[in-house]
């Protein structure tokens, strides 16, 4: 096995390591031989090639967000792409290594990043950097092994250990701008292809036809994926279990189907997203 470049996946919960094997059933279309590590909670899986190390821990999946912000000491290779677990790979990913040669880290800068910004719960501080910046998103990142990038991880893991917090893009910028001698380049559009990139049809068209990493989120996006986890749940007792628990089917697959597709919600959903596209500007004005 190659340790040298390698695709990373977290995967907390049955219904995130069956999303993670579908992305990894993808990527082996294009890369048969790419190193592949997966970080999961769950104690029987096991490796489906070769070329794929599994690393458990016994952790609640409420604590995935710890060793994701923990990637830099839990990654085995040298040059590393982490991947969420809800994506399709849509091509040829091994150039991604020669991306690392010139740049220490890439991120995507969120389209949308105004989602809770104007709380006035937020730190002032927080609140200015992440005014001036926006948030990146965090579901495909590229990094190598430098110091200034362990700098990098090893803050963003404190921050959100020492808050207990659940989700991590908004600490993310505000640990990012403070890192020195990072060598930083915004990771291209076409590597996390993201759903609110689908709604632009300009940039649609651009980007689609080139898509590598799609970045679905909701699986009414990836009938693929959907597929997938609904021909688990046939086989597997545990992921039966945790999807009837959380009532996974009705919250992640029947709503969403239902909302994107019964046309008088669909006009909601885009006046919505105008709505905010709209409210983004004018944040960004001030």
């Amino acid at each position: 096995m190659d340790k040298g470049f390698g695709v990373i996946y977290v995967a907390f919960g049955r219904v995130y390591l069956a999303q993670a094997l579908f992305s990894l059933k993808t990527l082996r279309e294009f890369n048969p031989s790419l190193s592949v590590c997966i970080i999961t909670n769950i104690a029987d899986v096991k490796a489906p090639d070769e070329n794929v190390i599994i690393k458990y821990f016994e952790e609640p999946s409420s604590r995935s967000r710890f060793y994701k912000t923990d990637l830099y000491e839990l990654s085995p290779f040298e040059k590393t792409m982490f991947v969420d677990a809800d994506t399709e790979i849509k091509s040829d990913l091994s150039f991604c290594e020669e991306l690392l040669n010139s740049y220490d880290l890439l991120i995507r800068p969120e389209p949308l990043s105004i989602g809770d910004l104007s709380s006035e719960a937020r730190p002032k501080e927080k609140f200015e950097i992440l005014k001036r910046y926006g948030e990146f998103n965090s579901g495909v990142m590229l990094f190598k092994r430098t110091e200034p990038v362990r700098e990098f991880f090893l803050k963003w893991h404190n921050v959100i250990v020492d808050e207990n917090l659940t989700k991590d893009q908004k600490e993310l910028t505000h640990v990012l701008v403070g890192i020195e001698g990072i060598k930083f380049y915004p990771l291209p559009p076409s590597l996390n292809y993201l759903r609110n990139d689908s709604r632009n049809q300009k940039f649609s068209l651009l980007h689609k036809s080139n898509c590598c990493i799609w970045h679905y989120i909701e699986l009414s996006y990836s009938r693929g994926a959907t597929s997938h986890i609904l021909s688990c749940y046939s086989s597997d007792s545990e992921l039966k279990k945790e999807m009837k628990k959380s009532k996974f089917i009705y919250r992640k697959i029947l709503k969403p189907y239902f909302y994107r597709f019964f046309l008088p919600l669909r006009y909601i959903q885009y006046w919505r997203l105008r709505l905010k596209m709209v409210q983004r500007r004018e944040f960004y004005k001030r």
